[in-house]
């Protein structure tokens, strides 16, 4: 597939250009971009016709240090943490004994056994265990006993609910996380305090010093963790434990006395996993699986999520989109009977402390943005999330995203009742965003799903972020706004109209598919973290260029049609002049419909 190049000013539209490397994806859906700083995707053929998130080349943050950094500047002074009475009640200075891990009774143990985590043994008096972000509580301490000890031990079961990504432990001045992750075995720790944590094996002199805003992991096995002279706890670091799949299709067993010794030796496997999760010696870890549960699911199998009481069922009814970033599918959800959902994992892209706090903190900031929105048909519902996972799940709209409503010139293939339509609803969806204070930071034509009964509908706050904490990083291109160029903290409500402007002038047959049609830069860099190199410039260079060919288009949009005329407002160069999202709303409610209503965008340009 041949590739474009923005145009002069004076060519007035896109142009071919084969010297140019392809930059963006095969319209083939088995096809990859060639382009390796790019999401690499793939989509099966059924995917196609109905895509719930994004299936175009967005460029992500391209550094998982930042959140990190954002995490430790939360840190950047010591804190004195006051729990709540509740849990001073709980622990506060209760006498404790020690423990020998080797001799643990785990029949003295509750059934979260299954899912739990971690054990933890405070070793003092006033240090305290809540869940990371202060949601919920973790109130599963128990008393157990070890085989030549009389006097039982009080320990902390942590078994993450789906709304708990870690565990955030206090004393004094002295804080840290434990993020659990939702692959492998290993625990991120995080130390946000100003004093030097130290993590050593039990019983072993030989420790790591995790220094003031320091990430590392942490396997599976007994710790013992220090701070300012004191041993706070002992942690014991459990294997993760898989949740069931089943087959929709039944399986033919071949007897049933087959079947019984089948069950049999599954459920003699299952004790075996469990007791082993309990033993001291440092033994390789069993196998674990390359990828999260629900990343490896496939289509017709189910899984059941959390215990029997608590728990839910998801049935895989197939793949909508997937890269390396995510994976993204429609499912049965039994929480939801009777409506079918959108799956969405993020990925963890390996097994260090950086990529699982990093996704952590993706996923979290996800679930933050979209649960704060207030209800309303022009964004996509946020259903249920799941912290085990890194999954979120939204509500399945039958409808295709704008960029598949192309035919084979790259333009929209809609009418103008369409294009009023498609305007009006995302300017809805955003008025309630910025109503809040959030940026959804990625609008663009595969961000938006429609359908003439439905209308549209945005989707993917992946990138979404809060006016006072912009993004430098992350986005599509082709629809960031002039300021960006500028400083990338002048990133706001603002830059979203300028997205829905550029997507505007496609709809009306002003420019052709944007992705597809025009030369790609680097958002990252735009503005390096370090010093500018030649990317940079020929960044600048590519997205000035496109910024030119905008202007150029708008100064043709006229003054006497009500809709061009609105939409040159959402192009406004200067932020200062561009029309907001409240007023957009206003002046499209007051928009004309003239009596062609049904008549093909191309007639009416014509």
């Amino acid at each position: 597939m041949a590739c474009f190049s923005v145009p002069s000013s004076s060519s007035g539209g896109p142009s071919a250009d084969n010297s140019q490397e392809t930059t963006q994806l095969n319209e083939e859906p088995t096809q990859r971009n060639e382009e390796s700083t790019q999401l690499n995707t793939k989509r099966s053929q059924s995917s196609m016709e109905s895509t719930q998130l994004n299936t175009e080349p967005t460029q992500l943050n391209e550094e998982p240090t930042q959140l990190i950094d954002e995490l430790a500047q939360l840190g950047a002074e010591p804190t004195q943490l006051n729990p709540p009475e509740y849990l001073r009640a709980l622990i506060g200075n209760h006498p404790t004994v020690t423990l020998d891990w080797n001799k643990l009774s785990i029949l003295s143990l509750p059934d979260m056994l299954e899912t739990a985590r971690v054990i933890i043994h405070p070793k003092i008096g006033g240090v305290f265990f809540t869940p990371y972000g202060g949601t919920d509580s973790f109130n599963q301490w128990i008393e157990v006993t070890t085989d030549d000890h009389l006097e039982p031990a009080r320990v902390l079961v942590v078994a993450p609910k789906k709304q708990q990504i870690g565990c955030t432990v206090t004393h004094l001045d002295i804080c840290f996380h434990i993020f659990f992750g939702a692959v492998h075995h290993p625990v991120a720790f995080f130390n946000q305090s100003g004093h030097t944590i130290s993590i050593a094996r039990l019983r072993q002199s030989r420790s790591h010093k995790l220094l003031p805003r320091q990430h590392i992991t942490v396997p599976v096995g007994h710790w013992t963790i220090t701070a300012k002279g004191q041993h706070l706890f002992e942690i014991k670091i459990l294997k993760r434990v898989d949740q069931p799949t089943t087959s929709r299709q039944p399986i033919k067993r071949a007897t049933p006395t087959d079947e019984t010794s089948s069950k049999r030796r599954k459920i003699s496997c299952l004790q075996e996993a469990m007791t082993s999760r309990f033993t001291t010696q440092d033994i390789p870890p069993l196998a674990v699986p390359k990828d999260n549960a629900l990343v490896e699911l496939e289509e017709g199998m189910s899984i059941h999520v959390g215990s029997a009481e608590e728990g839910y069922r998801l049935t895989h009814l197939g793949t909508i989109y997937e890269n390396e970033q995510s994976s993204v599918w429609r499912a049965q959800h039994s929480g939801f009977p009777g409506r079918e959902v959108v799956v969405k994992v993020i990925k963890v892209k390996g097994s260090n402390s950086k990529s699982i706090i990093h996704a952590a903190m993706s996923w979290m900031s996800e679930v933050a943005i979209h649960s704060s929105m207030d209800s309303h048909t022009a964004i996509v519902p946020l259903m249920d999330f799941d912290a085990r996972f890194f999954s979120l799940y939204t509500e399945y709209i039958d409808a295709k995203p704008l960029s598949r409503h192309m035919g084979p010139n790259l333009s929209f293939n809609g009418s103008l009742s369409d294009a009023r339509s498609i305007i009006r609803d995302i300017a809805a969806a955003l008025s309630v965003a910025h109503a809040k204070g959030i940026v959804h930071g990625d609008i663009k034509p595969a961000n938006v799903l429609y359908s003439s009964s439905r209308g549209a509908v945005t989707i993917d706050f992946g990138l979404g972020f809060q006016c006072d904490d912009p993004r430098r990083c992350g986005g599509t291109p082709w629809y960031l706004p002039p300021e960006y160029m500028e400083d990338w903290g002048l990133r706001q409500t603002g830059a979203d109209i300028w997205a829905l402007g550029v997507i505007m002038l496609w709809v009306l047959g002003h420019i052709c598919f944007p992705d597809k049609s025009s030369r790609c830069w680097q958002i990252a860099d735009i503005h390096p973290d370090g010093p500018p190199t030649a990317s940079h410039q020929r960044a600048l260079d590519t997205m000035t260029d496109w910024l030119n060919y905008i202007r150029e288009v708008r100064s043709h949009l006229r003054d006497d049609d009500e809709l061009e005329s609105i939409i040159s407002e959402t192009l406004e160069t200067s932020v200062g002049d561009r029309i907001d999202a409240a007023a957009l709303c206003q002046r499209l409610d007051c928009l004309r419909i003239p009596d062609s209503e049904g008549n093909a965008i191309n007639n009416h340009l014509s």
